[in-house]
C-alpha cells in the first residue's frame, strides 16, 4: 500500500530491501519499505464439498485450489492429481467460507532488521574491550603486543592499545544448519543469510545446488547459500578468547 492506492510488488533483485511496485502499463515504481503504508503476502482459502483448499486464482468464473485436506477417497473421486498435491477447478458460486489471510512482511522485515544488527549482521569478526567500551580490532598483535582498535564505519577513531591494557579480545563467528547442512555465516547478502558450507559433501552442494566461490585465501574453493532467515536452524554464535590464549603464550 503505497499513498493510498494497493500494488501488487515483489523485492528489487539486488537493491534489498528496496521494493518495486508493479501496476499495469505502468513503469515499476522503486520505493523504500518505510514509505509504505503496508506490505503483506496475500493468501486465500475456501471450502468446497466441505473440505479446504487454498487458492491459485480464478479464471473463467472457476477458482482453481490446492487441497489440503487429508481424506484420501475424497482426493481421488473429486479432483485433479497434480506432481505434488490435487486440485479443482471449482464453479465459484458452489464455494464457501472464502477468506483472506495476509502476512506482515513489513512486520518481518523490521524484525529481521533487528536481528541483523544486534548479530552485527552475522559476519565473522575480531573484537576488544577496552576502557568498556568494544571495539572492532586486530586478530594479531604487532612486535610491541599491540593491536589497533576502531569504531567500525569510523577511520578517524582508529589507535592502537597494548594487549595489557585490554579487558577482553576475541573472534566471534556464527554458524547455522541448512536443510540439514552445517554452515559458516558469512554475512547478509540482500537481505539473507549468507553462508559457507562445512560439511564437506559434495553431494550435499550438488544437491541443494550451491553456488561455487573462491574462498577468501584466493586459492580453495567453498560452496555457498543464501537463506532466508526464517529457514535456518540451530543459528548459533561461536567465541574464541584471543586474550586468554595470548596470555597463556607469553608465560615460560
Amino acid at each position: 500500500m503505497y499513498h493510498a492506492v494497493p500494488y501488487r510488488a515483489r523485492e528489487a533483485l539486488g537493491r534489498w530491501p528496496l521494493l518495486e511496485l508493479l501496476a499495469e502499463n505502468v513503469e515499476a515504481v522503486l520505493v523504500r519499505p518505510d514509505e509504505l503504508e503496508a506490505w503483506y503476502l496475500s493468501d486465500w482459502t475456501f471450502v468446497w464439498r466441505g473440505q479446504p483448499f487454498l487458492s491459485k486464482g480464478v479464471e473463467d468464473g472457476r477458482i482453481t485450489g490446492e487441497y489440503r485436506g487429508e481424506d484420501e477417497e475424497f482426493a481421488k473421486a473429486n479432483l485433479k492429481r497434480s506432481i505434488t498435491a490435487y486440485r479443482c477447478a471449482c464453479p465459484l458460486d458452489e464455494v464457501a467460507e472464502l477468506t483472506e489471510h495476509r502476512t506482515d512482511l513489513l512486520a518481518r522485515l523490521h524484525e529481521h532488521e533487528r536481528r541483523f544488527a544486534e548479530a552485527d549482521w552475522f559476519r565473522p569478526g575480531t573484537f576488544a574491550v577496552y576502557e568498556g567500551r568494544t571495539y572492532a580490532a586486530d586478530s594479531h598483535p604487532n612486535a610491541l603486543y599491540e593491536i589497533t582498535i576502531s569504531i567500525e564505519g569510523d577511520e578517524g577513531s582508529a589507535h592502537r592499545v597494548s594487549l595489557d591494557d585490554v579487558e577482553a579480545w576475541y573472534m566471534t563467528k556464527w554458524t547455522f544448519t541448512w536443510q540439514g547442512g552445517p554452515f559458516d555465516a558469512l554475512g547478509v547478502d540482500d537481505g539473507l543469510l549468507k553462508g559457507s558450507y562445512t560439511g564437506g559433501q559434495r553431494g550435499f552442494a550438488d544437491a541443494y545446488f550451491l553456488t561455487q566461490e573462491t574462498a577468501p585465501d584466493g586459492v580453495h574453493s567453498i560452496y555457498t547459500v543464501s537463506a532466508d532467515l526464517d529457514g535456518v536452524k540451530d543459528l548459533a554464535e561461536h567465541r574464541t578468547d584471543l586474550l586468554t590464549r595470548w596470555k597463556e603464550g607469553r608465560q615460560p
